[in-house]
């Protein structure tokens, strides 16, 4: 999608009606998204079925032809392009990733539950095999899920993906809307132009690339010329008014309209954008202070957790013999953090820093004032002298905080939560709003990875990633949990971010 430039926008605005070319590329870019997206669904559901039936086949005595399950592997594919085109997920272009994860998980168990039940009241005319449909179920959910993130990832890359977007507001704010956009392509909106309220006071040149003018006037003139259905409208929590003007006035030709509050992270709204998490909502949910929902979170860490304890205790091994091989005794290290509650927990780790780090950290910190400053804004260095060599290599890749799993199981921490406290964070924590967050971070347990891990790793100063940890803790919900799982496990084998 070719971005116009000042002049190019202020030609177009001379002009009358919607750009028929511009919306003809729209339709294309949308046809050819939900195309592949179905072609790869198709694909991914064909290979689970065909691996159940080999693996059933493997066990058993005797043998199950592929054939024979043409039939059930067609239901599924048509069943689900049919069920995921209703849902909106062809191709979903802005829509957050929670309810692109629920549609994906409610449209697989729909088209599963429509075979099981075929397949149990027409046992001669489709072959039935409880094993294998049910295995086929539970790896096909999350096989769909992480194949769609993947491609969508891939065809962000190229130029044809996604629609415009107009970005509407206050030019910090905006600017850090056209940020997050650029950044996350995938999400699939493409801003065209920043519109600035004021005429006047409109810092008028490029960010980004993207052109950025003044007048609200503007805005349908500009809907229609570049054949614009999405917006993003984001205004201070003092322009309240404005904002409700710009909605009833100006944003009548979107299909689509995004409103961002000032205190809601812009990289996480297109992961869980709720109506709540807007500066327009009158209620605040804190949801992981219901006991329902509480032990829910509680049973999938005890779920998911077991087993992945058990998997990885080959590859501990393994890395305890290289901690102890390249730089000695101890293997392990431990830490007092403050989790839920008022109380402290011990949290472990394999040892990735020489034994005296704290000594050596405080000389550092005394003789570099650049440290010093990184390390009170991001709570840690990125270049940190501290770390062994096999230390460098844990911590790209997160090997280092496999031990946790323990205290996962253990009750101390959450498969996905908030980072654990130290004292440093403590103390920042409380000159942070009010000690608002303290008391939201004392009522949940911290987390093995989190929502600011797989979205801006370690390059966030400490006070966002606060606002994208409250953001979490405010907006729990199973799916996000299982999101952020799945996230992790791309995020931690690209190792980008991690030191």
């Amino acid at each position: 999608m070719q971005i116009p430039t000042l002049q190019d926008l202020g030609t177009e605005l001379q002009r009358q009606g919607t750009d028929a070319v511009r919306e003809q590329a729209n339709r294309l870019s949308r046809f050819r998204t939900s195309a592949v997206l179905m072609l790869a669904d198709a694909c991914i559901l064909a290979l689970v079925v065909s691996m159940m039936i080999e693996l059933r086949s493997y066990f058993s005595e005797g043998t199950i032809s592929l054939g024979s399950y043409l039939q059930i592997i067609g239901i599924l594919v048509v069943g689900n392009a049919v069920v995921s085109a209703w849902r909106g997920l062809y191709p979903g272009y802005g829509m957050c990733v929670i309810a692109q994860l629920r549609s994906t998980v409610y449209s697989v168990a729909g088209v599963f539950g429509l075979v099981i039940a075929v397949s149990f009241f027409s046992k001669e005319w489709m072959p039935y095999s409880r094993s294998v449909i049910l295995a086929s179920f539970v790896l096909s959910i999350p096989a769909v899920a992480l194949t769609r993130m993947a491609v969508r990832r891939l065809l962000s890359n190229l130029p044809w993906y996604g629609v415009p977007v107009l970005v509407i507001g206050q030019s910090t704010m905006a600017r850090r809307i056209v940020e997050t956009l650029n950044n996350h392509k995938r999400i699939g909106l493409r801003p065209i132009a920043i519109v600035e309220p004021d005429s006047q006071e409109a810092e008028y040149g490029y960010y980004m690339g993207v052109p950025t003018i003044g007048g609200l006037e503007h805005i349908p003139k500009i809907a229609n010329r570049f054949a614009v259905s999405h917006a993003v409208v984001t205004m201070p929590h003092s322009a309240a008014e404005k904002t409700s003007e710009i909605l009833s006035s100006y944003c009548q030709p979107f299909a689509h309209v995004t409103v961002v509050g000032e205190h809601v992270p812009p990289s996480v709204v297109w992961i869980s954008n709720v109506a709540n998490d807007t500066w327009m909502s009158s209620e605040i949910e804190q949801r992981l202070q219901e006991p329902a929902l509480r032990f829910k979170k509680r049973m999938l860490d005890l779920v998911i957790g077991i087993p992945l304890f058990i998997v990885s205790l080959p590859v501990m091994a393994v890395v305890a013999l290289a901690v102890l091989v390249t730089s000695g005794r101890p293997i392990f290290y431990s830490q007092k953090r403050f989790g839920e509650g008022r109380g402290t927990f011990r949290v472990f780790k394999f040892r990735t820093m020489v034994n005296d780090s704290a000594e050596r950290l405080r000389s550092l910190l005394a003789a570099d004032d650049e440290a010093k400053t990184e390390w009170e804004l991001y709570h840690k260095l990125k270049n940190d002298p501290r770390v062994t060599r096999i230390g460098r290599f844990l911590r790209k890749y997160s090997l280092d905080e496999l031990p946790q799993l323990w205290n996962v199981l253990r009750g101390d921490m959450s498969l996905v939560g908030f980072r654990p406290l130290t004292n440093q964070d403590k103390e920042s924590l409380q000159s942070i709003g009010r000690n608002i967050p303290t008391r939201l971070y004392q009522s949940t347990k911290p987390g093995l990875s989190g929502l600011w891990q797989v979205t801006l790793r370690s390059e966030v100063i400490f006070e966002d990633r606060v606002h994208i940890e409250l953001y979490y803790m405010r907006n729990w919900s199973i799916f996000l949990d299982i999101y952020i799982i799945l996230r992790t496990v791309g995020t931690v084998l690209n190792g980008k971010g991690a030191y």
